[in-house]
């Protein structure tokens, strides 16, 4: 990564397909596509799925299936843009927006839900 910097220069943004986050990707310009790929195409489906639905996002639930790093990056994209759509109102009680993550194995009676924020 130094090697890639030094050849392109300090704003080199490097991609990476298939590799768990590490700790170079705080003091490098990364992008994981198997994380931040797969939950900003996940959340531009959701925004284009609202006009069709007549439902603000922050109206809606979600159930996202696989707690590991897509899901949670997943969660956590989706759910800060329903946060910056109502200036922190959903956060103050308002709206009715909540999101669950399932782990991939399954929700074993619904006992391992993950919560991942919004109103109850």
């Amino acid at each position: 990564m130094n090697l890639a910097k030094a050849k392109y220069g300090g704003e080199v943004l490097l991609q990476f397909e298939d590799r768990r986050p590490s700790t170079c990707c705080a003091s490098h310009c990364t992008f994981n596509d198997d994380i931040q790929g797969t939950a900003s195409v996940v959340l531009g489906g959701l925004l284009a799925a609202v006009p069709l639905t007549s439902t603000p996002i922050s109206e809606q639930k979600f159930v996202f299936l696989g707690a590991g790093t897509a899901g949670k990056e997943t969660s956590n994209l989706t759910l800060n843009e329903v946060k910056y759509q109502n200036c922190n109102e959903l956060w103050d009680g308002c709206g009715g927006c909540v999101a669950y993550q399932v782990p991939r194995r399954g929700a074993n009676g619904a006992t391992n839900l993950v919560y991942a924020g919004g109103c109850a």
